[in-house]
């Protein structure tokens, strides 16, 4: 762009009017490069008088180009009511650390042969800033915080020695700062697997909250430490939504803990970080209870959250603390073996976590609790899913077999074989020293 040159002119004007062009041009003058208009001398004594001014602009090209327009300017009478230099006053933002006493701006207003003193007098219900009577500097009175207020309207008055008064607004904006550090829902997340669950299942979501906005909310989640069981070879944790993820199998590990720590950083993982500790339990099947119901598994699945919390307040009368475990939601299994299928009904598969034994609380005992408020249960169920959600009954995955909690696992089921060994081979050693001590 061009560099532009300003200044007045004096044109040639019809008859009458050249003394008013004259006398414009003599008065007033502009900067050569900003434009502003300012008086040669002291109007007090011309008010209510109007002087018309031609205002070149020129530029330096060539050829030279220029424009021209004529500015009006009424002289205003003197007054002894104040007048401020603005209606608005919009100071630059100021940080939420701002310390007390920080001047933002400085207010300033005039009248004819008085003395003016300045005050606040809205918009700082708080006492959140003051301004110097006499000079109209406006500062912090105490510390901000931009998760409560975000800006002020300030309404600033300027009060004469004849008590005449007007008034001026003053926008204060405050920044934000990466002032609040993550904090997690919990400070302790319990979960379960089961020996069976295939890798990168989900075992459960992390979440952690930040007061700050902005990028100084933006969290990153990661794994700061592990129990000596748990290594980065067993859980994976994803940064961005905090879903904890196993990693392999755990076959053949029922009642085998995991104790993570895991942290939240703010400023997309360079600014203040928060934690929390999760504790995974192994469970399997001896452990598990279904709940049969006649709705169908998209429906469970959809009110999942609402379901399990009436479980647990069940759960939690009896196991304080305890947390209930999804370990499948799946069709209604018919049949003598259960190797038959109705999708107009679902089974729910669910096991729990004692955090005082960080151990999986036997199914046995679930299944007590639960069937023992099967009416009550079977209510809250028809209140979440509607009339007609009928819950059937509780058992274990193999039926029958497990409706006192028993049931074996792939654990259990390694030492019955273990043990079905030694009696078997133990039997003919026995019968021969018998044979060997009557001869």
């Amino acid at each position: 762009m061009g560099q532009v040159q300003y200044f007045v002119a004096k044109p040639s004007t019809p008859p009458g009017s050249a003394s008013l062009w004259s006398a414009a041009a003599d008065l007033f003058a502009v900067h050569a490069k900003t434009g502003q208009v300012t008086c040669r001398i002291n109007l007090n004594q011309r008010p209510l008088e109007t002087f018309e001014l031609l205002i070149v602009a020129r530029d330096r090209g060539d050829p030279v180009m220029e424009a021209n327009t004529t500015v009006s300017i009424l002289i205003l009478q003197p007054s002894i009511v104040p007048r401020f230099s603005t209606d608005l006053y919009r100071p630059q933002p100021i940080s939420e650390l701002s310390p007390v006493g920080m001047s933002i701006i400085t207010v300033t207003a005039m009248a004819v042969n008085q003395t003016i003193s300045y005050s606040i007098v809205g918009g700082d219900a708080k006492g959140q800033f003051r301004v110097h009577s006499e000079s109209g500097v406006l500062w912090t009175a105490r510390d901000l915080d931009f998760e409560l207020d975000q800006a002020y309207k300030l309404v600033v008055q300027a009060n004469t020695s004849s008590g005449l008064v007007s008034d001026s607004q003053v926008l204060v904006t405050v920044t934000d700062e990466n002032d609040h550090a993550p904090v997690f829902t919990k400070s302790l997340y319990l979960a379960g697997i089961t020996e069976t669950t295939p890798p990168f299942s989900s075992v459960v979501r992390l979440q952690a909250t930040d007061a700050d906005s902005g990028n100084n909310s933006a969290l990153l989640y990661s794994l700061i430490s592990t129990s000596s069981h748990a290594t980065i070879t067993t859980f994976l944790l994803e940064s961005q939504s905090g879903l904890l993820k196993t990693a392999r199998l755990f076959g053949a590990t029922r009642g085998q803990h995991y104790s993570l720590q895991v942290s939240a950083t703010d400023l997309n993982g360079e600014g203040l970080s928060g934690s929390t500790r999760v504790l995974v339990v192994v469970a399997n099947e001896v452990d598990t209870q279904v709940l049969v119901s006649a709705v169908t598994p998209t429906n469970i699945e959809e009110n999942k959250e609402e379901l399990l919390n009436e479980l647990r307040k069940i759960l939690q009368a009896q196991v304080p603390g305890a947390e209930l475990v999804v370990a499948e939601i799946g069709p209604k299994r018919l049949g003598d073996a259960f190797q038959n299928e109705d999708y107009t009904g679902s089974d729910l598969t669910i096991f729990a976590v004692d955090p005082l034994t960080k151990q999986p609380v036997p199914g046995a005992d679930l299944h007590k609790y639960l069937s023992g408020k099967l009416l009550d249960l079977n209510s809250a169920w028809q209140e979440i899913l509607g009339p007609g959600s009928k819950l059937e009954n509780v058992r274990h995955p193999r039926g029958p077999l497990g409706r006192g909690g028993a049931g074996v696992g792939y654990s259990e089921g390694a030492l019955i074989a273990i043990s079905v060994l030694i009696v078997v081979c133990a039997v003919p050693a026995t019968l021969i020293l018998i044979g060997s001590y009557r001869q």
